[in-house]
């Protein structure tokens, strides 16, 4: 049991059944969720945290609940810019794609890129837990000059890949917030990203590239 001396109670993600949290009795409850986790409730369940505040990461959610007459606040996360890294060594942009899920995988992005467009790609292949990278084929391989790396226990090497990079493809389809993608434009990349939030909140045709998934 949750002691009730507390007077400020905030779910950050996740949120519990509100029957669960209403039984606590607190008055004073902040709801931050995440686009990826809550795209596809219905309007029960948003009536069912009435009377909590709401902070959306999302423009698309928090016009939901507003519509609802739930009480939203909107903001979006910026991390600090840094210098633009510029690559002049090669004349054409290398291509950097970490596969999370088989939502969006190498089958999907290889549909963006001609052989020829790109000096070569570079895969991250560690995965969200329960999927599976979907390695490139033979021929893939060669034409497109992929290097595939693996996870980076250390924060400066992944750095010094990204810093390879010309274009970063946005990791998944949906996010909550997408540090990823959001740490890359910050470092001067072009993000090329599925169109759904919070990516299309973030990147435009005019300051990135938008996809459609569905027709490749």
């Amino acid at each position: 049991r949750v002691s009730e001396s507390y007077e400020h109670f905030v779910f950050f993600q996740i949120m519990y059944k509100p029957a669960m949290v209403r039984s606590i009795r607190f008055k004073n409850v902040t709801y931050v969720p995440m686009y990826d986790h809550v795209w596809s409730n219905r309007k029960k369940y948003w009536r069912g945290i009435g009377g909590f505040k709401i902070y959306c990461f999302s423009r698309a959610i928090h016009e939901r609940v507003s519509r609802l007459g739930l009480t939203s606040i909107y903001g979006q996360y910026y991390p600090a810019p840094e210098a633009p890294e510029i690559n002049y060594g090669h004349s054409k942009p290398v291509v950097y794609f970490w596969q999370r899920t088989n939502e969006l995988t190498w089958e999907h992005v290889r549909c963006l890129f001609a052989p020829d467009d790109v000096s070569k790609v570079i895969l991250n292949a560690t995965t969200d837990p329960e999927h599976e990278f979907v390695r490139p084929s033979e021929n893939d391989m060669r034409d497109y000059r992929i290097q595939v790396v693996s996870w980076f226990d250390d924060r400066n090497d992944y750095l010094e890949i990204l810093s390879q990079a010309d274009i970063v493809i946005a990791p998944r389809l949906r996010e909550g917030i997408g540090f990823s993608t959001l740490g890359a434009m910050a470092r001067g990349k072009v993000v090329a990203a599925a169109d759904f939030p919070t990516a299309n909140e973030y990147i435009s045709n005019e300051n990135g590239y938008l996809f459609d998934v569905e027709n490749l």
